[in-house]
């Protein structure tokens, strides 16, 4: 099974970026936060015949009280 296993390098980058929309002591913290991952759409694998996704992307909220 060893023989199946890359040995190369590779590089894979990520963007997130958070932005806090509300703040308030009585109501909490709201924050909006999205991203892309795999931002150069990189092709690679760690295990040979099993490819790494590639770009995607997502947004989301959180909310703390």
């Amino acid at each position: 099974p060893y023989q199946d296993i890359l040995a190369g390098s590779f590089t894979v980058a990520d963007f997130t970026i958070k932005k806090e929309l509300l703040t308030s002591e009585k109501m909490g913290k709201l924050t909006l936060n999205a991203g892309v991952n795999n931002l150069l759409d990189k092709q690679y694998e760690f295990v040979k015949g099993y490819s790494m996704p590639g770009r995607s992307f997502y947004m989301g909220l959180r909310y703390d009280f």
